[in-house]
């Protein structure tokens, strides 16, 4: 015999559509590294947060979140800033998704902003997957 839940407990029905529509936070810290210049305001670690959430339930290891106007890559599985790139100068490597954690938006990140943007596979190990994907003709052996 099943109980039914006691009164007060979460609903899980509700808590499964709620992280199925991009609405479940864990408002977990992020951590930054100390020197980061400039420091991140109390709003910019709630986007922050926010964002790493949503890289998380993307399945993304590594994220570029961008704060509108500042990026940061974070290591998503450990919650923690990696280093605040400049992609106007340079490109970003190493990270397997992209997040835009728009200002202003309720719970750090715009609804309906839309999933983040997965990016190239991190080791392709089978030369012929390349070649096929480079829409290359294998080489002869």
């Amino acid at each position: 015999r099943i109980e039914p839940p006691a009164a007060g407990a979460p609903d899980f029905r509700a808590l499964l559509e709620k992280a199925a529509g991009d609405g479940l936070r864990t408002d977990l810290p992020v951590r930054v590294p100390v020197g980061l210049a400039p420091p991140l305001g109390p709003d910019q670690h709630t986007r922050l947060s926010a964002a790493t959430d949503r890289a998380q339930r993307e399945g993304i290891d590594r994220a570029l979140i961008d704060l509108g106007g500042r990026s940061l890559r974070v290591d998503v599985r450990e919650r923690s800033v990696i280093d605040a790139p400049d992609a106007q100068l340079r490109a970003v490597g190493e990270i397997d998704g992209y997040v835009h954690a728009h200002p202003g938006a309720q719970g750090g990140a715009e609804e309906g902003a839309g999933p983040p943007v997965p990016g190239p596979a991190r080791v392709v190990r089978n030369p012929s997957l390349i070649d096929a994907l480079a829409n290359v003709p294998p080489a002869a052996d």
